[in-house]
This record gives structure tokens, sequence and C-alpha cells, in this order.
């Protein structure tokens, strides 16, 4: 089941499985600019990214002694989210700890993910509560996959570029099998944009930390049409794409895939968030059509 919001500038609709954007509808250009989940490319839309983001070694973590298997990007993706508000403008789902759950990730949690329309923007907000008395930990991250090129025949993959609000001089972290090698390879060096190609992602995604962009975006040269998704201060961001696929992820996250070298203990992850008993931890993203 999916569930709809619109204004006169945009319409999204939204999925119980894994409250999962699933339209992103630019009224003002007539443009559907998310991904539609072809499976011959990508069977996704825009999955979210809970209690980890990316891979761990051997899809394994330990806690208090106790090892438990996790695989890729966590299993809120591929749960079912209830619906907890809804008006015309505003949606808010959420999921909490089950059976299920807690034979992978033993907390208590409370993850509430509301879809706000803005004017020509939405904003996406997560909001982790730990109910518990203990500490948890957790990371959490945006996939959002947006159609590259948006009008097939007016243009093509390799006419759009990737847009960052300021020059950048960063490195793409490298992966191997899912988790950073140490690796890395220059990328930006005073830039401010990449031009798309599908050999872009040959490597796997493009991996930056601590961006001081406020906003990247997926742009085209011929139209000018493209999504922006700001996300200041969120500490990594990916950017990824399938070689045979029409589409790009943009990706700010909070957490990232293990090293080849992690130890496995989940307190010890790098980027891993802890978050006290009683507490609540929450971020936001806008994606705005341009």
């Amino acid at each position: 089941m999916k569930h709809r919001i619109s204004n006169s500038h945009l319409s999204v609709e939204v999925l119980e499985k894994g409250a999962e954007l699933c339209s992103f509808f630019d009224h003002d250009h007539g443009l559907e600019l998310l991904w539609q989940a072809d499976p011959k490319a990508w069977p996704r839309h825009a999955p979210i990214l809970f209690p980890i983001v990316g891979r761990l070694v051997n899809d394994t973590y330990k806690l208090n002694g106790t090892s438990y298997r996790l695989t890729q990007h966590g299993f809120a993706r591929d749960m079912t989210f209830e619906l907890e508000e809804k008006s015309d403008q505003h949606i808010v789902m959420s999921l909490r700890q089950s059976p299920e759950t807690l034979a992978m990730y033993p907390f208590a949690f409370h993850l509430r993910v509301s879809y706000l329309l803005i004017d020509s923007r939405l904003r996406v907000t997560y909001a982790v509560e730990n109910p518990g008395t203990e500490p948890m930990w957790f990371s959490i991250g945006a996939h959002p996959a947006f159609h590259c090129p948006i009008e097939p025949g007016k243009e093509g993959y390799e006419d759009y570029e990737l847009r960052f609000e300021r020059a950048e001089t960063k490195v793409t972290h490298l992966i191997t099998g899912g988790l950073f090698d140490g690796q890395t390879e220059p990328m930006l060096n005073g830039q401010d944009h990449i031009p798309v190609s599908h050999e872009l992602f040959a490597k796997d995604a493009l991996v930056f930390h601590q961006l001081s962009s406020a906003w990247v975006a997926l742009q085209s040269r011929v139209t000018g049409r493209g999504v922006k998704l700001h996300s200041p201060n969120w500490p990594y961001y990916g950017i990824w794409a399938k070689t045979n696929g029409d589409f790009v992820c943009l990706e700010p996250w909070y957490g990232r895939a293990d090293d080849t070298t992690a130890n496995g203990d989940l307190t010890q992850k790098t980027g891993i968030i802890r978050l006290e008993g009683g507490s609540t931890w929450s971020a936001h993203h806008d994606v705005e059509a341009m």
C-alpha cells in the first residue's frame, strides 16, 4: 500500500514497505524525477538505510560478547511501517522493534520518517528514539535514485552533471566487496561539478567525507532540469549508479560501511551514533525540484 501527499508544485507517494519514497512528481514541469524501480537495473526507489549504512565485515557485528548477523544497509528498507500521521502535505511513518528485528539488532527503538511538502521541496526527517535505559548504537542514511536522463529523447545520460554548492577538494574513498579498503582516488580538485557518465561508477559509489557543500544537484546541461538534495552537516555522502541503469542516487549518510580491517565491535564502528536511553536523535534533508 502507498500514501500520497501533494501541493501545487509536487506530488509525493510513499510505500508502507520501508516507508520508501516511490514517486516525486514535479507539477511545474510535468516530470517524474524519481527512478521507478525497473528490476532489470535496480528494483528500488529510495530505500531507508537503518540501523546500519553499507556492509559489515562478514555481515556480522559483535555487542557485549554476542555476534549478530545483519546484512547490507540493515532491515528497515524491507519492513512494513505504520502510518502514524497524515494530512494533505505531511505524512509520518513509523517502525518499532519486533521479535524479528531483535534477533538481528537487540535494541528497542522507535523510528519515525516524516515527509513534508514545502513549496517545491520535500523535507524528509528521520527521528530515532531510544525508549530503553541503556545506550543504543545506530547509523541511518538516505538512498534516493533519480531519473537520468529525466526526459529521454531530449537528452542523454552524459548530458548530466553533478553540481556542488561550492568548489570542493575531495578524494573518493574506494570500496572493495562493499567494504572500504583504505584506498582513495582524487575526484574534486577545486571544482564544483563532475560530468556524469556510466564509467564514473565503474568502481562502485563515489564516497565523500565531510563535504563543505550544503547541497548536491543532479542537473541536465541541456534543459537545466534536475533535482537538488540539501543535506548540510551530514558527515558522509555517497553518489551511486548501476552501469546499466538510467538513474543516479544522491545519498547523505550518518554512518558508512565497515573498513576491511574493522574488528566488528558495533560500539567502535566508524560513523556509528550512540543514543542514550530515553533520548531522541533527528536529522533531515530536503529534495528540491529544479
